[in-house]
Formats: C-alpha cells, sequence, structure tokens
C-alpha cells in the first residue's frame, strides 16, 4: 500500500469557488481551421465561434447575434464576415452590420462583441475576461529556429487554472510526484507582469548513468506556457508547449505540444548517431517523448491536480526548505492577482505551512 499525504492546506478552495482568471488560452491549432470554416468553443456561461475567412485570417466573437439571438455557428461565412441564420444579418470582420435581410447595407450601432485571438506558430490563442474587457498583456512566442515540428496532444483534467499553473513555483512536486532526485534551485520563481518563471536542477538517468537536468518553467498568464528541459551531457533539449483552456472552473483541456532540439554533442551518446540525419533523429525522439509526457501528465500530475494528493519522495529536495517553499507559494498567490477581478482574488494568508 502506498501512503499518501495532502500537500496544501485542508482550507484550499473547491476547483469550482475560484474564479476563471481573466487570461489568454488555447482556441485551436491553426491546421484545424481551414478557410471558410468556424469552430466554437465553450467557456464558463459563454460561447465563441471563431472563423477563418477568405483572407486566411481568424476572426472571433461572442456566439450571439445582437439582433435577436441567434447563434452564430448555425450561419454562413461570405468573405471575412459572417451571416446570422435567422434573418441573415450579415457582420463584417470588424463586427459592425454590413447587411440587413432585404439587402440594405446599414453600418449602425449593431455590432458583435468581438473576442481578441492571436495566431502565431501554428497555434491560435483568445482572451478571456470576465467582463469582458481588452487585454492587458501580450504573449511572446519561443523561437522555433533548429526545433523540430511540435506534436501536439490534448487531456482533460477536474481541476482550476489556478492549480494546473501553480507547478512553475511547486518545485518540489518534481520531486514528490515525478520522482526526481536531489532537486535544487538555479533560480527561485521570479515574477514580471503577467509572466512567472523558475529554473530547477535535479538529477537524471540514462541506463545507470547519472546526468543533471535543468527546468527552466515559464508561464505567461493562466493559458501559455513554455518549459524547456535541458540534459546537455545527452546533447538534448525539450521544450514542452503547455497550453490550456478552461471549459468550467473544476474542468478543463490542457493542450500539451514537444518540440526537440539536438545540440552538437548529441551523437556523444553512441557513434552510430552521428551517422543519422537530425531530422530522422527528431521523428524517432519526438513520439518518445510524447509517450513519457503522456504517462506523467495522466497518471503523475492528475494526483496532484485532480487529487490534490502526494506520494512522498524517496529522496530529498536539497536547497529548498519549507520557509523558501512557502514564500514561493505565496509569490504565486500574488502574482495570481493580475488576473482576477477584485471580488474574485484569494486571500493573501493562504499559505502558512506544508505538510510533510
Amino acid at each position: 500500500m502506498i501512503k499518501t499525504i495532502r500537500f496544501f492546506d485542508k482550507n484550499d478552495p473547491p476547483y469550482d469557488a475560484i474564479a476563471l482568471p481573466n487570461s489568454w488560452y488555447f482556441f485551436c491549432l491553426s491546421k484545424e481551421l481551414k478557410k471558410g470554416r468556424k469552430k466554437i468553443i465553450s467557456i464558463g456561461k459563454r460561447q465563441i465561434i471563431i472563423y477563418r475567412g477568405s483572407s486566411g485570417k481568424p476572426y472571433a466573437a461572442e456566439n450571439i447575434c445582437p439582433h435577436m439571438g441567434g447563434m452564430l455557428h448555425k450561419g454562413k461565412i461570405r468573405k471575412d464576415s459572417i451571416v446570422c441564420p435567422i434573418h441573415n444579418f450579415e457582420f463584417d470582420k470588424t463586427g459592425h452590420l454590413q447587411q440587413t435581410t432585404f439587402g440594405i447595407k446599414n453600418r449602425g450601432e449593431m455590432c458583435l462583441e468581438r473576442v481578441p485571438i492571436v495566431e502565431k506558430n501554428g497555434i491560435i490563442l483568445f482572451f478571456y475576461h470576465k467582463y469582458k474587457e481588452a487585454p492587458w498583456y501580450d504573449i511572446t512566442f519561443p523561437d522555433t529556429e533548429n526545433w523540430s515540428d511540435i506534436s501536439f496532444m490534448r487531456l482533460a483534467f477536474n481541476t482550476n487554472p489556478f492549480y494546473l499553473t501553480q507547478d512553475v513555483s511547486d518545485t518540489i512536486h518534481y520531486a514528490a510526484i515525478h520522482k526526481f532526485r536531489n532537486v535544487r534551485y538555479i533560480q527561485p520563481p521570479v515574477t514580471d507582469g503577467a509572466k512567472i518563471s523558475s529554473r530547477v536542477m535535479m538529477d537524471g538517468y540514462f541506463g545507470l548513468k547519472r546526468y543533471d537536468i535543468e527546468v527552466n518553467h515559464q508561464s505567461i498568464g493562466f493559458g501559455f506556457g513554455v518549459n524547456e528541459t535541458t540534459a546537455t551531457e545527452l546533447g538534448l533539449t525539450i521544450r514542452y508547449y503547455i497550453l490550456s483552456r478552461p471549459v468550467t472552473r473544476s474542468r478543463m483541456y490542457l493542450i500539451c505540444g514537444v518540440s526537440i532540439k539536438l545540440l552538437e554533442n548529441f551523437s556523444n551518446i553512441h557513434p552510430l548517431l552521428s551517422k543519422l540525419p537530425k531530422k530522422l533523429l527528431t521523428k524517432i525522439i519526438t513520439p518518445l517523448t510524447s509517450v513519457a509526457l503522456y504517462f506523467h501528465l495522466k497518471f503523475r500530475d492528475r494526483l496532484y491536480w485532480e487529487d490534490r494528493i502526494y506520494t512522498p519522495p524517496t529522496q530529498g529536495v536539497f536547497g529548498i526548505t519549507n520557509g523558501a517553499h512557502i514564500n514561493s507559494l505565496n509569490m504565486y498567490l500574488n502574482w495570481s492577482d493580475h488576473f482576477y477581478c477584485e471580488e474574485d482574488k484569494l486571500p493573501k494568508t493562504k499559505y502558512t505551512k506544508v505538510q510533510r
């Protein structure tokens, strides 16, 4: 029987008691939205539609016609405009009413509620705000030169964005959940506006040989994160894209992308590797890495995100005292204030002790 401990304070609020953060979130992959096609998603009590017009540019709006409440996803796309299925009201790419049922052109006050979106690196993100305010920060996408194509997977968890993103400051979970040894800080969590980041070193094993793993974890808001894991001795860096989209306060989708970058010394593992083209090597390594990631997310991180339960680490965490860990968690809590309306912010004295 595996003994488990509950790691966080027993007074942690339940998932459905924490409001959805105002943040950029994942909508879909670019390749999933063809010209002349549309998709809808639900977030909280709202539905958002996205479509790609004839120009190739995507547009998003609240999935409701301001005239009489028609559901826009049942309508047609005409060039870069969308047409309501009830009275054929046509709204252009700016959201303004372009044409009415009888063909009368009218750019009056009637307007769709447009939703901010951004498309880059094959990913489409949208901005959610409780009161539909404009984004207050931008997403910085990492450089993809010399990196392999991104391989994506989708999973669903019964959790809240607040707990899912907490990984960046909860360094001890690498030992407690993922069973890495000698976990220690290179850089404790730091914040910079909408960004929170940390750097951690830990022990990994390839066969019987120990090697250092450096993890550079960065989240920009609650829906976009990048985790770069480097094993210099193996000549390999793996980039994980951590993208999320909440459906409700207690249910969300996690979309993870895997990309590989081979360093110059990669062939040191075995001489035969130098004879294989890098493109072939990345095609072999990427799916293997994706399988390992799926295992960790589905069977280990799930304990943390859904059950809030840890299994005790078999090896200590070095250089990270209980007090330092509490400071990191409270830093995360303070950082989260940027993304909540005043009435939704969590208490500032939430983390006072950690059960070990």
